[in-house]
């Protein structure tokens, strides 16, 4: 699934900490919110820009570990959800950045840092505050894709979690470009049967199918 910003887990995603404006543009955004003050304008912009950018584009985040026990927990609606695996050339760098060429479209390594940086949001540092997230989330290893929104496609939505009017934004990829799919160990029957359904096509004949298990000796996550 793809996720307009304002929806990612950290509110801090693509929330810009500092800005600066012309004094043309400070006078567009009073005639579009003529009810703040300058003081105010300037104080609720993080929020003006990470809403206006959730509504043109959203992300999609990948990772290089399929078996982080927390991932599972927060991601795959506690192991009963699956992970899968897509193919991804080498990387090469651009932009200062790590970057592949994933199912997705161009996906660009995420940076950390231990405190929050101040990105002006221009053309000198645009990239490295899309692709930059606080020390804390550095075990999930990311990837991530940006993609404009009013190109994909919307399906209904399956649960409350879903965003933008009840509705699920989707990207399609080559079926060629799955390699594995890792199921769940609390995964629904009903939901597995339909997953091994699609992956019995011809299409996804060549797509590895395990399954996430706990190694009795380590204690750790592993395929089966």
């Amino acid at each position: 699934m793809v996720t307009p910003p304002m929806y990612l887990n950290d509110p801090w995603d693509f929330l810009p900490t500092t800005a600066r404006f012309t004094e043309e543009e400070i006078e567009q955004l009073k005639r579009n919110n003529p009810n703040l003050t300058s003081s105010e304008l300037l104080a609720k912009y993080p929020q003006f820009f990470q809403l206006e950018i959730s509504k043109i584009c959203g992300v999609v985040s990948l990772t290089e570990k399929p078996l982080c026990r927390l991932m599972w927990a927060h991601y795959a609606e506690s192991h009963s959800g699956f992970v899968a695996e897509f193919d991804a050339p080498h990387a090469s760098q651009q932009y200062g950045r790590a970057m592949r060429a994933s199912a997705a479209g161009p996906a660009v390594q995420v940076g950390y840092c231990s405190a929050v940086r101040r990105y002006l949001w221009d053309s000198t540092d645009i990239f490295d505050a899309c692709c930059t997230k606080h020390m804390d989330w550095k075990y999930e290893k990311e990837w991530r894709v940006i993609l404009p929104l009013d190109k994909l496609p919307r399906f209904p939505a399956i649960s409350i979690r879903t965003w933008l009017g009840e509705q699920r934004i989707c990207w399609s990829f080559e079926p060629s470009r799955l390699l594995r799919v890792i199921f769940g160990m609390r995964m629904k029957p009903g939901v597995k049967e339909r997953l091994l359904e699609m992956l019995h096509r011809n299409d996804f004949k060549h797509v590895r199918i395990q399954t996430a298990g706990v190694d009795s000796k380590t204690g750790e996550l592993v395929t089966m």
